[in-house]
């Protein structure tokens, strides 16, 4: 037992030590993330392709030309347009990295066991960025794009829309729902840890939809209702399933502890 002890027991870091640990995690990520955006900048056009593509498709189906729909107002929106494609871009390219190196960065803090966990945590959270981006992607966006045009044209008017707006509004749509899909795992996180209860969950929901609908606010790249409530609705969602993971964990904890004697009944 106390070697086995021993062995669990590893030297503790000093303040200093957590600091310089710090600074690496952040040199790492920036560096992937230069990294990243120069890839994308290499690749620049075809991620301008593939960002075009929803508005293509919409357009296509009402019969007007793509081509004369995007224009550049600006001697400096292709610079602009480059800088927006390396860097939002690169950070959807970066976040797997910079996620693992979060990872790394936490790990000597987790007991031997929740150390297991890093990793198909790590998956679970690259999975739902991806998740989350391509629901918007392919579902959300073109039914977006195509509100906005059909607005435009309520009012007369015949919408033509700047390059750069175009693709920030993308890109940053892209990044927030990739980063509000991550809210089931960062519940059941923190319900493994016993920070939350699913029976507080739900007791405060009422607060949580405040809160929902105030980081919708601050993510979506515009402030009409029709974005935000795009992106409430199926955080709501989220936040409905996140109760019934935590709820889920709780039984496999009670579980474990009437497995080993610890609780009488499952109750």
């Amino acid at each position: 037992m106390d070697s086995e002890h021993h062995e669990e027991q590893e030297p503790a870091m000093t303040f200093l030590e957590h600091l310089e640990e710090l600074r690496w995690t952040l040199v790492k990520s920036i560096v992937a993330l230069i990294l990243a955006m120069g890839l994308c900048l290499v690749f620049a056009t075809k991620i301008m392709s593939f960002l075009q593509a929803p508005l293509f498709q919409v357009l296509e189906k009402r019969d007007q030309n793509p081509e004369d729909f995007l224009l550049s107002l600006n001697p400096v929106d292709p610079l602009t347009l480059s800088l927006q494609i390396g860097f939002f871009a690169g950070f959807i390219v970066a976040f797997p990295l910079i996620a693992y190196f979060i990872g790394s960065f936490v790990n000597p803090a987790l007991k031997k066991q929740e150390r297991y966990l890093l990793v198909p945590t790590f998956l679970a959270g690259l999975l739902l960025f991806i998740g989350g981006a391509a629901f918007c992607y392919c579902l959300l966006l073109p039914q977006a794009l195509r509100f906005f045009i059909e607005w435009s044209e309520l009012y007369g008017l015949r919408p033509q829309w700047p390059f750069t707006q175009y693709v920030g509004f993308v890109l940053q749509m892209l990044i927030a729902f990739g980063l509000s899909f991550e809210l089931p795992l960062l519940i059941a996180i923190l319900s493994k840890l016993g920070f939350v209860h699913s029976r507080d969950l739900g007791k405060y929901r009422r607060h949580a939809v405040v809160g929902i609908v105030i980081f919708c606010a601050c993510v979506t790249p515009t402030s009409d209702p029709f974005t935000l409530g795009m992106m409430f609705g199926p955080m709501y969602l989220l936040y409905e399933g996140s109760i019934l993971i935590s709820r889920f964990i709780e039984w496999d904890r009670r579980k474990r502890l009437v497995k080993e004697g610890l609780m009488d009944d499952l109750d």
